[in-house]
């Protein structure tokens, strides 16, 4: 496994560098195999992205490895945006959004993360427990821009409870 934290040295995004560590994966026991997907993560590649992809939504995946997966998939950077998206389309739950929307958060200025994201803080379809935490995150997320997302999302939502959970997040950040 020693090989395997010099190939995930910080800053080596190779294609082959991910292959080599992928080829791995059948092999790696325990802890080893957290080691190979944090060593993939730092590949910056594209192939290494879509094995973590492939890793979270593996139903014969241990559960613990999914979830780090899922946790280590923002750490690619705008590519992984469209997999995190992917994610929350094949398991939309309240877990998943607690990791999809920091993740996206990341990267609210690619407008497929935006719209995700505006569209978990506003849409009725949505569980409101997932609303009221990104509705929380917005501020964070989209800073300024925030104000007006928070606005229309009162305006528009016209139940007391959604509104009543806007207003206090609108006077601590504006």
């Amino acid at each position: 496994m020693e090989a395997v934290q010099i190939l995930g040295k910080e800053g080596i995004a190779d294609d082959r560098i991910a292959d080599i560590l992928i080829s791995r994966w059948p092999y790696a026991e325990g802890g080893h195999r957290s080691d190979l997907l944090k060593a993939l993560t730092r590949s910056h590649t594209e192939s290494g992205a879509a094995f973590l992809l492939e890793r979270a939504l593996d139903p014969e995946e241990e559960m613990e490895m999914r979830n780090i997966a899922v946790t280590l998939l923002p750490n690619f950077g705008e590519v992984a945006v469209p997999m995190i998206i992917e994610l929350w389309r094949e398991q939309p739950s309240y877990g998943m959004a607690q990791i999809v929307v920091p993740g996206l958060g990341r990267f609210a200025d690619v407008p497929a993360a935006r719209e995700l994201l505006v569209e978990l803080a506003s849409s009725p379809k949505v569980d409101d427990r997932i609303r009221r935490d990104t509705l929380g995150l917005i501020p964070v997320i989209f800073k300024k821009e925030g104000y007006e997302i928070l606005m229309q999302v009162a305006a528009v939502d016209q139940r007391a409870d959604i509104v009543r959970y806007v207003e206090p997040i609108l006077t601590a950040y504006y």
